[in-house]
């Protein structure tokens, strides 16, 4: 895998990063068609470019990209096996930029329609026993819970469940979130393995500007 920055001559806010390897060139996406964006390290298995961008004002980001097509790093992984036979997971996707609003918390390997609910913290801790859940949860400190009209999600057919949240108006008591803070978010879903109960899927961490 090679990844770098190309665009016109004299560089500006025309650059572009990119990925190739065997299946090809990728152009990497830019939070806005205005932005300089640069690819600047590869991780050694190819997965994960590490880059910046900075906008038409001056303001600099750091950004990675995913093979996965995930934001962020998964952590508490893998979360304890529910009814499927495999253990949920929290994966992220979107984008990391307060101003946009569109991060994305999706809950995948879940069994079919189950009611879902996101809990969001700032920190991971080692997971432990979470009520009378066969999961373990593992965000730190104080959580919130996105409980508002529509928040409370169902992973349909196919045991996905996925909600947009925006940064700038999270529940308390992480309501204020500032460039630079790192999130952490897991996901409880109802499950029946094989009575009624509840699991709990891996968590996701990602760091916001």
């Amino acid at each position: 895998v090679i990844c770098g920055t190309a665009g016109p001559l004299g560089g500006g806010l025309g650059l572009r990063a990119f990925r190739w390897d065997a299946a090809g060139l990728t152009i990497l996406d830019a939070i806005s068609p205005t932005e300089f964006v640069s690819a600047v390290v590869v991780s050694a298995d190819g997965s994960t470019i590490a880059g910046q961008s900075r906008s038409a004002s001056g303001e600099i980001h750091g950004a990675i990209w995913r093979s996965s097509g995930a934001l962020g790093a998964e952590a508490c992984a893998p979360a304890v096996a529910n009814s499927t036979g495999v253990p949920g997971r929290l994966l992220l996707g979107g984008t990391n930029v307060i101003a946009r609003g569109d991060l994305v918390l999706r809950a995948v390997d879940l069994p079919p329609k189950a009611t879902t609910l996101f809990f969001v913290s700032r920190t991971t801790v080692t997971p432990a026993p979470f009520l009378s859940s066969q999961g373990l949860f593992c965000l730190g400190g104080t959580s919130g819970q996105f409980t508002g009209s529509g928040q409370i999600r169902n992973s349909g057919a196919g045991g996905v469940a996925e909600l947009t949240v925006d940064l700038s108006a999270f529940p308390f008591p992480v309501s204020i979130i500032r460039p630079g803070d790192t999130l952490a978010f897991q996901a409880w879903h109802r499950d029946a393995n094989p009575g009624a109960t509840s699991n709990l899927t891996s968590a996701g961490t990602v760091q916001v500007f």
